[in-house]
């Protein structure tokens, strides 16, 4: 008997590269030492360097098959050789018993039945279970013992018509199978058909969806410009018949130099407010793309009178994924500061990334912002002129997935802050 399985060297040939890693890895596992060939002659030259204990072989393989590697096996040595068969034809068992074979594992096998016959053709004990007796067989399976008198001829009879029958339910069981995978190829093919039209469904609600954000993204915008422009501008038509009406009086409130220049203001105003409106009927109508930081601070900064204040850049190398519409962002925050920082001389640009994030401050040497109105300045309608400017700034950048607020204190200058998610900023 062997002390434990890492004593024993099993050869396993087989031409089939997955069929001998398969019946490698299950006697691996069960702590066999395994050498594994690919046809009968590497089979010989692997018993001429190694000592193996049993050698279990297919029969159909190119060059010598299994039948043939018996016989030259039985030769030269007495090595238990297992055959594995597909169980075709009743002639395999009687092929493989005059070849020498001891015993057959049947295809397909399961890791226990495989383990099961390599066990019992190693069992020392096992031997003993089936004696001769002149013309007595003794068998003793289970611990009971049996006398069989019956000749050899009647025994091999019985064999065969045994094997025949388990051959014909094979054939059955093989014809089976074949019917439950045609059976399982159309309910394949039905599955891939309900599955394309689910895809379709999927894809006609996902289309549908979109067309009905757009048509009421599009409806919300729509009554935002309308509500910009009727309210809005006709805030500064009154303020120019206003004007107008003063200067007609002859009450002397205001001189027609005075009307006039106060008509051209908010004939200014209008026309800011005309562009800002179309620049927000543009928001969501070009492809994002990656954008240089410094080319669009520098393009913004060119729409805006910057009345004598410097502009310095510190964001070397920051690309950002975004509409261009990105620029009218860096204009507006920048004339915003102009505007309303009273005394801003210089507007520094920087950066700083994080693991997750990148923030871009714009921040001015002015007045800054008073606490309580650092959340209402991207609100429609409030500020001291159109009231939109930093609300479509808010948009635009809500657009391109960024978010903006304002982090300055009260007395250190106006300091616009924007958030851009990983995945929407390089750094060259």
């Amino acid at each position: 008997m062997f002390r434990d399985h890492g004593d024993i060297h099993l050869l396993v040939v087989e031409d089939s590269p997955t069929q001998a890693e398969y019946i490698r890895r299950i006697l691996l596992r069960e702590g066999y030492n395994v050498t594994v060939a690919s046809d009968g002659r590497a089979a010989l030259m692997a018993m001429g360097d190694e000592k193996f204990h049993l050698i279990i072989s297919d029969i159909i393989m190119p060059g010598m098959g299994g039948y043939d590697l018996c016989r030259r096996i039985r030769e030269i040595s007495q090595i238990p050789v297992v055959l594995v068969t597909q169980l075709f034809d009743p002639e395999d068992i009687v092929r493989g018993l005059a070849s020498g074979a001891d015993g057959f594992i049947i295809k397909p096998f399961d890791p226990a039945s495989l383990l099961n016959t390599v066990s019992d053709m190693l069992d020392e004990e096992g031997a003993a279970k089936v004696i001769e007796d002149g013309d007595l067989i003794i068998a003793a399976p289970n611990d009971q013992t049996y006398t069989i008198t019956a000749s050899r001829k009647t025994i091999l009879r019985i064999l065969l018509s045994t094997y025949a029958t388990a051959v014909n339910k094979n054939m059955e069981l093989q014809e089976a199978r074949d019917e439950l995978y045609g059976v399982n190829e159309q309910l394949q093919e039905f599955v891939e058909e309900l599955q394309q039209t689910n895809d379709d469904l999927s894809h006609e609600v996902q289309e549908r969806q979109r067309m009905e954000r757009e048509l009421l993204d599009a409806h919300r915008k729509l009554q935002l410009m309308t509500s910009i422009t009727h309210h809005d501008i006709k805030n500064q038509l009154t303020v120019i018949e206003g004007y107008l009406e003063l200067a007609a009086s002859n009450e002397g409130a205001i001189t027609t130099q005075e009307a006039i220049t106060k008509t051209r203001e908010a004939g200014r105003r209008i026309e800011r407010i005309i562009e800002l409106t179309r620049d927000f009927q543009e928001i969501g109508t070009c492809e994002p793309e990656w954008l240089d930081f410094t080319s669009l601070v520098d393009r913004g900064r060119r729409m805006v009178d910057l009345k004598g204040v410097s502009i310095i850049t510190e964001t070397p190398g920051l690309e950002v994924y975004a509409e261009p519409l990105l620029e009218k962002v860096i204009a507006n925050i920048i004339e915003n500061s102009i505007r309303h920082g009273e005394r801003v001389t210089t507007i520094r640009i920087t950066m700083e990334t994080y693991s997750d994030f990148l923030l871009i401050h714009i921040r001015d040497d002015g007045v800054g912002i008073p606490e309580s109105n650092k959340r209402r300045i991207f609100e429609q309608g409030f500020g001291r002129n159109t009231g939109i400017g930093l609300f479509l700034t808010s948009k635009i950048l809500e657009t391109c997935g960024f978010a903006i607020r304002e982090c300055g204190g009260a007395d250190g200058g106006a300091c616009f802050e924007i958030r851009v998610p990983k995945g929407l900023y390089n750094l060259r």
